[in-house]
């Protein structure tokens, strides 16, 4: 039901907006991992407090409903900004929003190794969404057909940079991480992102 690529940076991305960080495991297994989920929420509830839980997610209903009951359970509400909302507008607002991510695997075809590592801008938005109409992949990557980074966003005070290494597992292309820290915000692009060639 969750994504797990990447789900080590969350603790820097946490630190990046100043706020605490805390990581549960959960098994994976379906249904049992709603009840995995529903014990880490309710024991950051009471370790915190907070009255609504605030997901990311675009059309799966199997995801949403799942976080509402455990939400309603717990006696939070869940807010979904981005459900159902037209998936080429929603990467060009997060892009028009200054929120700077990375695609850090590439699984669809007709998405270009080239893509990985650099920041998403309008033109790359352009180019996605051509190729998303062509080849037929959710532009947003709702199916798996890429993953992303959010490297820098308004909330953060500090910058993800990264050095990394492209390698291909069959179909798929994505970023090794050797090493990733925080930066400064005007940290130059070439300074922040190292990202070398396929191996």
């Amino acid at each position: 039901m969750l994504q797990t690529i990447n789900t080590e940076l969350a603790a820097l991305q946490s630190r990046a907006m100043g706020l605490r960080n805390l990581s549960y495991i959960v098994s994976g297994e379906k249904e049992i991992e709603v009840e995995e989920i529903k014990s880490a929420l309710r024991d950051a509830a009471e370790k915190f407090g907070f009255d609504y839980l605030v997901v990311g997610a675009l059309r799966s209903d199997y995801q949403r409903l799942r976080l509402e009951v455990v939400g309603e359970e717990i006696g939070v509400k869940l807010v979904s900004p981005a459900w159902w909302c037209n998936q080429e507008v929603y990467l060009r607002v997060l892009v028009d929003s200054g929120v700077e991510f990375v695609l850090t695997r590439v699984a669809a075809y007709g998405l270009k190794t080239g893509f990985l590592g650099r920041v998403v801008d309008e033109d790359m938005v352009d180019n996605i969404i051509l190729l998303s109409r062509k080849f037929g992949f959710n532009p947003a990557f709702e199916g798996g057909e890429a993953e992303t980074l959010a490297v820098y966003t308004p909330l953060y005070r500090n910058r993800l940079c990264f050095d990394a290494d492209i390698v291909r597992m069959g179909d798929v292309a994505e970023l090794r991480f050797n090493r990733v820290w925080l930066d400064r915000v005007d940290t130059p692009v070439e300074q922040c992102y190292l990202v070398n060639s396929l191996s």
